[in-house]
C-alpha cells in the first residue's frame, strides 16, 4: 500500500501543478476507507463535473425512460385543411429537438391534412420561467455557442451555425451564410476578403427586439478555406417559431401570418406532438460531451416535476438539494451549486462529495448502468476520446471531465484488466502552468489506476488529506 500511495504522492508534485491546488480521492466500492485520499473534503470548483450530479438528480427524479414532448395545438376548418388562427407550439423543455426533428414534426402536421394556416405561428415557453442564462453569466460576456440560454421551446441547443467563405474578388465581402436562416436573424456589418496579412474576423450575435442581430467584423484572407463556428441566439422561443413557421412553407403547409411568443390557449385541441429519445440516452449525450444547453434543460424541468410548473433553476437547485440531503446526507451548507452546467466560478463541492454521488449510482440497480454509460470513455468517445488511448487504460476509464480557466477535474470509474473497480474524483484549482500539465497528470493518474491491481494491496489506510498547496 505505501508503494501504491507513494507513486500517486509522486504525481500530485508534479511541476505543473506547482501553486495549484489538488483535491484527490481513489476508493474501493463499497469500503468506508480510502486507498487514497489527498484533501479530500476541500470544496473546489468542479467545473463540468457538476454534470455528474445534474444528470443524477434528472435520471432518479424523471426515470431513465422519460421523454420530452413538444406539442402542436390549434383550431381546425370543419373540412380539416386549415388551422384557423394561430397555431400553437409548445414546449416542455426538450434538449434535443434539433431543427431534423422539428421537421418531423411539421411532417405529422401536414399528415393530418392541414395545408394552410390563417394565423401565426406562436411559440409557447411557459413551462420554464425565471432567467434563461445559467447564474455567472456575467464572467462572459461573449456569444459563443456554450453559453446558450435555456428556454422551454428551444431548437438546435439554441445556437446558429455560421459558415464564413472569402470572396472570389478581393476587397469585396465574404459570403456569410446562416444556418438555420430565418426573418428573425439579421445580419450587419462585414468581413472584407483580403490578400495580405492573417484573417482575423469577429461574430458575435445581440438581441433587437424579439430578433438576433449577428454583427460581423474583420477581413478574411482570399485563401483561406472555408469556416464554420458556432454562436448562441437570444430569445429561443421566438427563434423556435421563426425556424417551424419556414419548416412549415417549406414542407407544403402555406403560414399566412408571422412568428412570435405567446401562450397556449388551454381549450385549443392537440392536433400532433413529437417525443424526445429516453432521457438516459440524453443523458448520455449531456456527460460524454458535456453539454451546457442540455444540463440547464434537465435541471429546469427537474424543477417543474418536482415543484410544480413552470420550471426554473431555483427549482432545479432545491430539488438537487433535497436529492442530495436524501441520498448522499449532504447538508446545503456543505457545498455550492449556482448552476447545472459547471460553466463559471459559482459552484463548489469536494471530490469526498463527488464519491459519495459515484457509490450511490454504483450501488443503485435500476440506474447503475445508464449512469455508468453515460460518461466518456477513455479512448473512446466523447471528452476523452483523445486521452488515456495506450492499451493498459484503452476503455477502461469511464468519467466525467471539467474544464475552466481555473479549474480541471476528472471523475468516474476505473477498471484494470481483471476487472476490479475503482471510483476515484481528482479536483485542480488555480492551476499556473497551463492546462495540459493537469491533463498529463490526470491521464498517468488514469493509466496507474488501470494498470494495477487491488487484489493483492493490504486493506486501505486513512489518509488525512494533507495540503496540496506547493510554495
Amino acid at each position: 500500500m505505501t508503494d501504491y500511495q507513494d507513486h500517486i504522492r509522486q504525481l500530485l508534485k508534479a511541476p505543473g501543478l506547482a501553486g495549484s491546488t489538488t483535491g484527490l480521492i481513489i476508493k474501493r466500492p463499497g469500503e468506508v476507507e480510502n486507498l487514497f485520499a489527498h484533501n479530500p473534503d476541500l470544496p473546489l470548483v468542479p467545473a463540468s463535473t457538476i454534470k455528474l450530479f445534474t444528470t443524477a438528480l434528472a435520471l432518479d427524479t424523471l426515470g431513465p425512460d422519460y421523454r420530452f414532448i413538444t406539442e402542436v395545438r390549434g383550431k381546425l376548418s370543419a373540412d380539416g385543411l386549415r388551422i384557423e388562427g394561430d397555431l400553437f407550439i409548445k414546449g416542455y423543455g426538450d434538449p434535443w429537438l434539433v431543427p431534423e426533428r422539428l421537421w418531423m414534426l411539421g411532417q405529422n402536421l401536414k399528415a393530418t391534412g392541414v395545408r394552410e394556416i390563417t394565423g401565426d405561428i406562436v411559440a409557447d415557453p411557459s413551462f420554464f420561467a425565471g432567467p434563461q442564462n445559467a447564474s455567472g453569466i456575467e464572467q462572459d460576456t461573449s456569444s459563443k455557442a456554450y453559453m446558450a440560454p435555456a428556454g422551454a421551446l428551444s431548437v438546435g441547443f439554441n445556437a446558429v451555425k455560421i459558415h464564413v467563405r472569402p470572396n472570389r474578388k478581393v476587397g469585396e465581402p465574404a459570403t456569410v451564410y446562416l444556418q438555420p436562416s430565418t426573418p428573425k436573424l439579421l445580419i450587419e456589418g462585414s468581413i472584407k476578403t483580403v490578400t495580405k496579412g492573417r484573417s482575423s474576423y469577429s461574430i458575435e450575435i445581440h438581441p433587437r427586439g424579439d430578433a438576433n442581430v449577428v454583427t460581423l467584423s474583420g477581413v478574411i484572407r482570399a485563401d483561406q478555406k472555408p469556416h464554420q463556428l458556432w454562436r448562441r441566439i437570444t430569445n429561443p422561443a421566438v427563434h423556435a417559431a421563426a425556424i417551424f413557421r419556414d419548416l412549415l412553407n417549406e414542407t407544403g403547409v402555406k403560414v399566412i401570418g408571422t412568428s412570435r411568443k405567446g401562450v397556449t390557449p388551454d381549450e385549443l385541441p392537440l392536433l400532433t406532438h413529437i417525443e424526445s429519445p429516453r432521457l438516459a440516452d440524453l443523458v448520455s449525450k449531456v456527460n460524454k460531451f458535456s453539454n451546457n444547453f442540455m444540463a440547464s434543460q434537465l435541471y429546469r424541468t427537474v424543477g417543474a416535476h418536482v415543484y410544480g410548473a413552470p420550471g426554473s433553476s431555483t427549482k432545479g437547485q432545491k430539488a438537487l438539494q433535497r436529492f442530495l440531503k436524501s441520498h448522499l446526507d449532504l447538508s446545503p451548507e456543505s457545498y455550492t451549486v449556482n448552476n447545472a452546467s459547471g460553466l463559471h466560478d459559482v459552484n463548489r463541492v469536494s471530490p469526498a462529495q463527488v464519491i459519495k454521488l459515484l457509490e450511490h449510482f454504483n450501488n443503485a440497480p435500476r440506474l447503475r448502468i445508464e449512469y455508468l454509460n453515460s460518461l466518456a470513455v477513455s479512448g473512446g468517445t466523447g471528452t476523452l476520446d483523445d486521452r488515456m488511448t495506450e492499451e493498459r487504460s484503452h476503455g477502461l476509464i469511464r468519467a466525467k471531465t471539467g474544464t475552466l480557466a481555473i479549474a480541471s477535474a476528472l471523475s468516474g470509474y476505473a477498471f484494470n484488466p481483471q476487472g476490479e473497480m475503482l471510483l476515484f474524483s481528482i479536483i485542480t484549482n488555480h492551476y499556473k502552468h497551463g492546462i495540459q500539465a493537469v491533463l498529463n497528470m490526470q491521464n498517468q493518474l488514469g493509466e496507474f489506476l488501470t494498470s494495477r491491481s487491488i487484489r493483492t494491496l493490504p486493506p486501505p489506510i486513512a489518509a488525512n488529506g494533507e495540503s496540496s498547496k506547493e510554495d
